[in-house]
């Protein structure tokens, strides 16, 4: 009898922590908190990417995380995350261009673009690299700062 009152807690207790983590997963905190009274609900940073390159193309983009290191890139648009040398395995393959959300002028992924001649949007942002990876035609053209969605009709 015990065993069986002691299972229905594990199994309320887990769905109740289930319920909280989806919860927790959709909070967004500020990049900064000082101490426990800074959480609030703030707007999304909004970043301007820094454009590498002055050149103008379009392709099909491709998101890479750890996971996809034996997928095809070439002549790929490729999206990351991050600017760090943790994906300058990228840089093997023919990739068209290169859009990251995190990053600066000075990055990592930012000297490697310009060393290979790469275009590429440096530290889009959230809102920014969140919206490409919605889609799957891009246009990136560096010599007028504009990168955005493209609607293949």
């Amino acid at each position: 009898m015990q065993k069986k009152i002691l299972k229905k807690n594990i199994i309320k207790v887990s769905k109740n922590n289930e319920e909280f983590h989806k919860i927790t997963k959709s909070l967004k905190l500020p990049q900064i908190i000082h101490n426990s009274t800074n959480p609030f609900i703030a707007p999304f940073q909004i970043n301007i990417p820094n454009f590498i390159t002055s050149k103008k193309i379009e392709g099909i983009k491709k998101i890479v995380t750890s996971n996809t290191i034996n997928e095809i890139l070439d002549n790929k648009i490729v999206l990351i995350e991050g600017a760090d040398p943790g994906y300058d395995w990228i840089f093997t393959h023919k990739i068209k261009g290169l859009v990251t959300k995190f990053g600066g002028a000075n990055s990592h992924m930012a000297i490697r673009s310009s060393e290979f001649e790469i275009p590429a949007a440096i530290g889009c942002g959230e809102n920014i690299f969140n919206e490409l990876c919605n889609h799957d035609y891009l246009m990136l053209n560096c010599e007028d700062k504009i990168i955005r969605p493209i609607k293949l009709s």
